[in-house]
């Protein structure tokens, strides 16, 4: 059955799970947390993007409920709101009319929970993602300050996308695959490309080090 939700489009990627910290300023956004937070109701945040040489505002057709956790007022009239992924949904029909903001029907994604709790994937993002803060650390420390620490609130088969530096489409591609053992793999297949990329950055930074000692 479809449900009616309150839609937030950013150029962001929400995941089940994770948490996120958003500055809240236009009056249609504010109305949109004013009626959530009043009625204990989470909304919807959707990966919107804009084409190169096109004007026009392109939205995912797959998002996550936003349930807020914390919104706090500032004097400018602002808000900062602290946010956590729920469940995955997909929209049908746009409701532009009715509130000042856009709302949306959707029903939910159904997850293929075709991987056991106890699948040796599991063990292998958890490896290959600490290779990968070690590395992003000796690379660029701010980096890993930037990404944030593990939440262990989500799910292993997103974490990958949640963690790592990567372009907004590839996040929103982990968001709209309903096979978890697809997802999985595609977080452990991208982990190991981006742990070699930076191995080879680190190698070819010790070998400009050493080129300028010689010099």
């Amino acid at each position: 059955m479809a449900h009616w939700l309150p839609l937030f489009p950013l150029r962001v990627v929400l995941f089940p799970g994770a948490e996120l910290t958003l500055r809240i300023f236009e009056p249609r956004y504010k109305a949109l947390l004013e009626d959530c937070m009043r009625d204990d109701v989470p909304f919807g945040i959707v990966y919107t993007q804009e084409e190169d040489g096109d004007a026009r505002v392109h939205m995912a057709a797959v998002g996550c409920t936003a349930h807020i956790d914390e919104a706090t007022p500032y004097e400018d009239g602002t808000f900062v709101v602290r946010i956590f992924g729920g469940e995955r949904f997909r929209i049908g029909e746009l409701d532009r009319q009715s509130k000042p903001y856009l709302i949306g029907s959707t029903e939910p994604v159904v997850e293929v929970p075709d991987v056991r709790p106890d699948d040796p994937i599991f063990r292998s993002i958890e490896t290959l993602l600490d290779v990968y803060r070690e590395l992003l650390e000796e690379v660029d420390p701010s980096m890993v300050a930037d990404i944030g620490e593990i939440t262990s609130e989500v799910d292993l088969s997103y974490l990958p996308f949640d963690q790592m530096i990567l372009p907004d489409e590839k996040r929103q591609q982990a968001l709209e695959v309903r096979s978890m053992r697809q997802r999985c793999d595609m977080g452990v297949s991208m982990l190991r490309v981006e742990i070699e990329t930076l191995r080879f950055l680190l190698h070819d930074t010790e070998d400009e080090f050493a080129v300028g000692r010689l010099n």
